[in-house]
């Protein structure tokens, strides 16, 4: 049976004057497969740093006590890094164990929350970045919201000096809880704020700030994006009132923390922070992906004391150790197919100008009522891979592919164009890829074709880390599969 989020659609005061305009340049809407794996990603990068850094703090890292040859730590956590208990901390069992994570049994939202932190200043801060979060273990779904800065809004509780309601920018709603001491402080106003606005439930919050955000990725390794269009900032800050000029090309890019937080912050594209917001959410995933790709949080955690001291400053959250490993166990227990996300853009805002000069948004109460309601309320489950459903709705999709040899086997690409033939596939193109030297297959998905991208990566065998998206259906090709010098094509039937 269908779940259903009860929404509470809030009336905001406006002045008279005010009056909406539309928005002036369009811009590309988020394709599908895009954003289908988001709201995981969030929930898995945000919780892993979370759980092998702050939750290390939250539980015992006031008294961690490091010598030349031990680790000390109480609460139980010395058997999570050192199991067993032996001297030199031999063990029977391999690796460190992870305790029990809370069992949810209802729908679970959490507000992940990037703050502007800047060198050298004392806060409060506003919130760069609002997303909400949300997983339903009854449906097994989840759904991800990213919410516009600038969304002009009642924050909730909060008068002038004349007693009137407060109607400011979404993001200015941590600043308020800070300064007026609200309970719980900035991010437990930023929770109400986007409850009576949006009449979604939150219950619970994270929130990053940049050097988090860089240092995790730093310790991963780096992260690798597709980069849909070439970008050249010129003014981007550089943190002492000065600027840092960012340029990055279009296409495969490996990136470390400092240039993807660059990639994921700057505004010069057409579409500034809509643009931005999504660059956000694809740096993300290419978090979660490398995690679970190579499997890194038993390595995360045998780096916790390093970890606690990078980021003990830098994340924040009224999560428990046990929920937080209950989120990651509920994360990523949900089918690829059953998460769902979208963006709070052009198409649910309309431009305004306040009275002071402010230039900002006007929700568009419906429409983010309807876009709320198709991504908190899941339906019956999509078709297993491999049915005849699934045939179905890869036909629909009716995806260009191209096929790319980027360090297999000379004519490779032509053999695995007739291969994809033979099966149904459309390939338009058979060729070189831009270079010889890729180690691993990728599937490139540059226009939202979910069921074609996910029967590609079945048939030869390519892992959900190497499964990328161009977010660009303006792309010549809809799909483009780089072969690299992993690949090995099926045998055939004879």
């Amino acid at each position: 049976m269908k779940q259903e989020i009860q929404l509470a659609h809030r009336q905001i005061p406006i002045s008279a004057r005010a009056s909406a305009q539309s928005a002036k340049h369009p811009l590309r809407s988020l394709p599908p497969w895009y954003a289908a794996l988001l709201a995981v990603a969030l929930l898995v990068a945000a919780l892993v740093t979370l759980y092998t850094a702050y939750t290390i703090a939250y539980d015992a890292a006031a008294n961690l006590e490091v010598s030349s040859n031990t680790l000390s730590l109480p609460g139980g956590l010395q058997d999570i890094l050192n199991p067993g208990g032996a001297e030199g901390g031999s063990s029977n069992e391999p690796g460190p164990r992870l305790p029990q994570g809370t069992q949810f049994t209802q729908r679970v939202t959490v507000l992940v929350l990037g703050i502007d932190q800047r060198q050298n200043e004392r806060g409060p801060w506003r919130t760069d970045t609002m997303i909400l979060l949300s997983a339903d273990p009854r449906t097994q779904s989840a759904a991800m919201l990213s919410i516009p800065r600038d969304l002009w809004v009642e924050i909730p509780g909060i008068r002038d000096a004349g007693g009137n309601p407060v109607i400011e920018r979404i993001n200015t709603a941590n600043v308020f809880g800070d300064i007026r001491d609200y309970p719980g402080g900035g991010p437990a106003l930023a929770m109400r704020t986007v409850e009576y606005n949006l009449g979604v439930p939150v219950d619970y919050y994270i929130v990053v700030n940049f050097t988090a955000f860089e240092n995790l990725i730093d310790t991963i390794g780096g992260i690798d994006v597709v980069v849909p269009e070439d970008i050249y900032d010129p003014t981007y800050p550089d943190g002492a009132n000065g600027y840092e000029p960012f340029s990055i090309k279009a296409g495969p890019q490996h990136l470390d923390g400092r240039t993807a937080l660059k990639y994921a912050r700057t505004r010069h594209t057409r579409g500034s922070d809509f643009d931005r917001a999504r660059r956000q959410q694809q740096v993300i995933l290419a978090i979660r992906d490398k995690v679970v790709r190579f499997d890194m949080l038993p390595t995360l955690l045998m780096r916790a004391p390093e970890l606690y001291a990078n980021f003990r400053n830098s994340v924040k959250t009224n999560l428990t150790l046990e929920q937080a490993i209950g989120l990651i166990q509920l994360a990523q227990s949900i089918p690829e197919e059953r998460i769902r996300s979208g963006v709070i853009d052009q198409n649910y805002t309309s431009d305004y100008v306040t009275p002071t000069g402010e230039q900002v948004l006007i929700p568009q109460r419906e429409k983010i009522s309807g876009l709320i309601d198709s991504l908190f309320n899941a339906e019956a489950a999509p078709p297993a891979a491999g049915t005849p459903d699934e045939q179905a709705h890869i036909a629909a999709e009716r995806a260009s592919i191209a096929v790319r040899n980027g360090g297999a086997a000379a004519g490779m690409a032509g053999q695995v164009k007739d291969y994809l033939e033979k099966r149904g596939f459309k390939v338009v193109e058979a060729g070189n890829a831009d270079r010889f030297d890729y180690a691993h297959t990728q599937i490139i998905d540059y226009a939202g074709k979910p069921y074609t991208t996910r029967a590609l990566a079945q048939l030869f065998n390519v892992p959900q880390g190497a499964i990328l998206s161009g977010a660009n259906p303006s792309y010549p090709v809809n799909i483009v599969i780089i072969l690299g010098r992993d690949f090995k094509l099926p045998e055939t039937e004879h």
